[in-house]
């Protein structure tokens, strides 16, 4: 049985099958691609090494910053404060509802600061864009991810279970950053934390209840903009010009037109970024058109393109039960409503309306206006 190790300057590294404790052939090969076939107890093998042999690297995987982007001075600043703790392996998850920016916020970020302090890689998965494409189990993300690195014959026969050590075997005393977006629990993050004290590992979640009992995690709460910075995004997006240019620019009524329009986006930046292609693309002749399809009929404005992304990222958020539920508020005369009544509209019992409720409220899809263990929990729409 062959058993196999890639000599890669420092020491070597595990590439073992399974023969590796039955005293087998061992073959060494140099990083220079030049094979040389040593023995233990058994003939020689000789191992001619290909063009496509894999070499171990770390990827620099960190999607491009979004254009536009404002302020979120604070958070970043949580997350200076984060990356400059040098205990351990540093855990971050931006948490919000969907649209409000927290992927602009991770990306922007990740990338004002790969270079100086993640120099090593970066790790950048999308645990939503791999649900869309065919549920797969983190054990398979993570063997996926370390094939990219390590090459696949290094993790072929790995153990579902040794897979994480494998992984922070290869990621030890490494600077990198590790971005994982869209994670639903602290189980989806725990393998992919490397032991390296000089790396982070920054998620975003649409949860405010992600938590654990080993690791220590810092929460970044992201919320919405603020009337000038809902401002200056729209402008910059539709226009090109900043806030204070629009004034100078832009006649006083259409820029009352514009704070119309940002009204019904509600600070989400998606919802404000949507709203200005549409005026950017002329899809509208003026912000005032805009506003008027708004009042008239937000079934118009949907129509268009570029609301389908907000669309997406608000359902994708959610599993099929809560977004049904989430429809269901549509048939509510008043946006406030007791536990009985949800129950009813949705067709469930009071237990089954309740965690329906619990879910949306971790969402910041409704506010509750008494604690969760009252049979009447008024929630209210957001």
């Amino acid at each position: 049985m062959l058993r196999c190790a890639v000599w890669c300057g420092q020491g070597v590294r595990e590439g073992f099958s399974d023969g590796v404790r039955r005293g087998g052939a061992v073959a060494v090969v140099s990083a220079s691609n030049e094979a040389i076939g040593l023995f233990v107890n058994s003939p020689v093998f000789q191992v001619n090494v290909g063009q496509g042999a894999a070499v171990a690297s770390l990827p620099r995987e960190l999607p491009p910053a979004c254009a536009h982007f404002v302020d979120r001075s604070a958070e970043r600043g949580l997350l200076e404060d984060a990356c400059a703790d040098s205990a351990s392996t540093k855990v971050v998850v931006v948490d919000g509802i969907p649209g409000v920016g927290k992927s602009a916020l991770v990306k922007k970020w990740g990338n004002e600061k790969r270079i100086d302090h993640f120099s090593d890689g970066q790790i950048y998965l999308d645990f939503a864009a791999s649900e869309e494409g065919g549920a797969s189990p983190v054990a398979d993300m993570l063997r996926s991810k370390l094939s990219q690195m390590i090459g696949p014959d290094a993790v072929s026969r790995t153990r579902p279970s040794d897979l994480p050590a494998q992984y922070r075997s290869f990621t030890c005393d490494k600077s990198i950053l590790v971005v994982l977006e869209n994670v639903s629990s602290y189980a989806e993050i725990e393998p992919f934390v490397p032991n390296s004290p000089s790396s982070l590992v920054l998620a975003t979640s649409s949860r405010t209840d992600i938590d654990s009992l080993e690791t220590e995690i810092t929460h970044v709460s992201l919320g919405e903009l603020d009337v000038d910075d809902s401002l200056d995004l729209f402008v910059r997006v539709a226009y090109g010009l900043s806030g204070e240019e629009v004034q100078q620019v832009l006649p006083h009524d259409e820029v009352e037109e514009i704070h119309s329009v940002l009204e019904h986006c509600l600070g989400l930046p998606l919802a404000i970024r949507a709203c200005a292609s549409i005026l950017r693309r002329k899809r509208v002749s003026s912000a005032k058109e805009l506003h008027r399809k708004l009042m008239r009929s937000e079934q118009d404005v949907f129509r268009c393109r570029e609301m389908d992304e907000v669309w997406r990222e608000c359902c994708k958020a959610l599993d099929p039960r809560c977004l049904d539920a989430a429809l269901g508020f549509a048939a509510l005369p008043v946006p406030t409503a007791s536990l009985g009544t949800l129950a009813a509209i949705w067709g469930t019992d009071p237990s089954g309306a309740r965690s329906i409720v619990e879910e949306l409220h971790c969402f910041g899809f409704v506010s509750l206006d008494s604690p969760v263990a009252s049979e009447m929990l008024p929630c209210r729409v957001r």
